[in-house]
């Protein structure tokens, strides 16, 4: 059985490119314009994935995606936000409002979102579950030379003893 995606777009033109692109690669794609209709899709047979626009006619993506996030049923439904909206405030929205990935509308944008498509599909756990059992490091230098990657090995070496 071929993994199902639900692509919501209030763009049709973008739905029909998006089915072009992910049927060939062996995936089943169902499109629908409008928010309240995908969500009645995914309460009534869940897809494997949403690729889902933030900007759409009747809601806004990111009320969709937080309620798919509260719901036991469908918060580890994998999703990925393919948006228009390029200012980094609406990209920490999306990824905060529990999308697992964010790409952004663009020609060609289709080499980024097939991968990060294959990356939710296998991944073991969402996000919500990494952020209550992980945490994240960063360590940043303004020059190479600095130490930095000995320092990130040695703290990494000491955090798994």
């Amino acid at each position: 059985m071929p993994v199902r995606i639900l692509v919501v777009d209030s763009d049709l033109v973008t739905i029909n490119w998006l089915q072009s692109k992910l049927t060939p690669e062996g995936y089943a794609v169902d499109g629908t314009t409008r928010g309240d209709v995908a969500l009645q899709k995914i309460i009534q047979d869940p897809p494997d994935l949403i690729v889902l626009d933030l900007t759409l006619p009747d809601s806004d993506g990111l009320d969709l995606i937080r309620r798919l996030r509260e719901d036991p049923k469908l918060h580890n439904l994998g999703s990925s936000s393919f948006s228009s909206r390029t200012q980094p405030s609406d990209i920490v929205a999306g990824l905060n409002a529990g999308a697992d990935h964010y790409v952004h509308k663009r020609p060609g944008a289709e080499a980024e979102l097939l991968p990060t498509i294959r990356a939710c599909l296998t991944q073991p756990s969402k996000a919500s579950h990494i952020q209550s059992h992980g945490k994240i490091i960063s360590f940043c230098s303004a020059k190479g030379g600095t130490g930095t990657t000995s320092i990130c090995v040695n703290t990494a070496f000491a955090l798994a003893n």
